[in-house]
């Protein structure tokens, strides 16, 4: 990606009527893979000869997305095209070129809402140099955000040194900001009727986003704002929480939640008044007299089968009965059963 700016200052964004949490700031990863348009200077125009001709485009916006506009194109011989498209105050960019092909239907995103964009069409020629013709382009104008998205307000300082940051929004939204705090994607995500709907964010090599729905799966949308995956865990007794990571042989490690039973509390002092089985045991109660105890685990599993393997057990290295000088247990009860260790990252 091409630096927006050499000297850059912070950038913040405050909601003023609703919480924000940033959920991930995209440093360093291929976020041209996954917003597709380049910010660039003024273009140039290649050699015209020889390449072929644009018959007929238009652009319209997308009618799932305020922020996707879509650029129809037919050319009088198989070619490929590039978009180019600018805003006075947003910018200049310039999409990637397409797959040789007569008729295109190409989008156009990383744009800011109710905004109105410039485009212009280049036909790569046989030398390879994109040719952009006077009179090949118009102009599009954005939708308005979703209500929801309407209620985020910010005062931005100077300008990010990444030219995009994500986050949720509200447990509701998967956004993207751009360097001056304009949502310049969003994706609505379901709520859940149990957890956070978003925790963790990975990106793949594709430029999709996959992240993790609490106690559920985890699910995968593309730069179009299409969900493409949903990827569920096959072991019901171990669930999910918190992080993840790919790994390179295509499996997922996990962070996950493994509960066995302990007759005596030792130490620890006795449950609480009355018995909670977890929620992904509620058909195995634990025996009268005993209690869950909670502890961590490492997991790595199959998106495709679901099948997992343990790679490691926090009860195997942790004492379950440590106390402080005061003799106050380092564990506590959570609910009526007890968290022996807690992790909320992996790396």
């Amino acid at each position: 990606m091409t630096k927006m700016s050499a000297a850059v200052r912070s950038l913040s964004v405050r909601e003023t009527r609703l919480a924000v949490r940033l959920t991930l700031a995209l440093a360093g990863l291929a976020v041209a893979l996954l917003l597709g348009g380049t910010a660039l200077g003024q273009g140039a125009a290649g050699d015209e000869a020889g390449a072929p001709e644009v018959l007929q485009f238009r652009a319209e916006i997308s009618d799932v997305n305020s922020l996707i506009a879509w650029v129809t194109v037919s050319l009088s011989d198989e070619a490929r095209v590039q978009i180019e498209y600018w805003n006075e105050g947003a910018g200049r960019f310039r999409a990637r070129l397409s797959e040789p092909a007569v008729n295109h239907y190409l989008p156009v995103v990383r744009l800011r809402a109710a905004t109105t964009y410039q485009y212009s069409i280049g036909v790569e020629g046989p030398d390879g140099e994109v040719v952009f013709k006077e009179g090949d382009g118009g102009e599009f104008t954005t939708g308005e955000l979703p209500e929801l998205l309407q209620r985020f307000t910010e005062k931005a300082s100077g300008r990010s040194t990444q030219q995009l940051l994500l986050s949720d929004y509200l447990q509701a939204y998967l956004i993207f900001w751009d360097d001056e705090g304009q949502i310049v994607w969003y994706h609505f995500v379901p709520r859940r009727s149990r957890g956070p709907a978003i925790v963790a964010i990975k990106q793949q090599p594709n430029g999709n986003l996959l992240w993790e729905a609490w106690a559920c799966c985890l699910r995968e949308v593309s730069p179009l704002s299409e969900q493409v995956g949903e990827y569920y865990f096959g072991n019901e007794e171990i669930e999910l929480h918190h992080d993840f990571w790919p790994l390179d042989d295509g499996r997922v490690l996990s962070i996950a939640e493994k509960y066995v039973t302990r007759v005596d509390p030792g130490t620890l002092g006795e449950p609480p008044a009355g018995r909670q089985t977890p929620p992904n045991l509620s058909d195995q109660p634990a025996p009268e007299g005993s209690f869950f105890i909670v502890a961590d685990v490492l997991v790595a599993w199959d998106k495709d089968t679901g099948e997992s393997e343990q790679l490691w057990d926090a009860l195997d290295f942790f004492e379950t009965d440590v106390h402080t000088r005061n003799q106050d247990p380092l564990v506590a009860w959570s609910g009526d059963y007890l968290r022996v260790t807690h992790a909320n990252s992996l790396q």
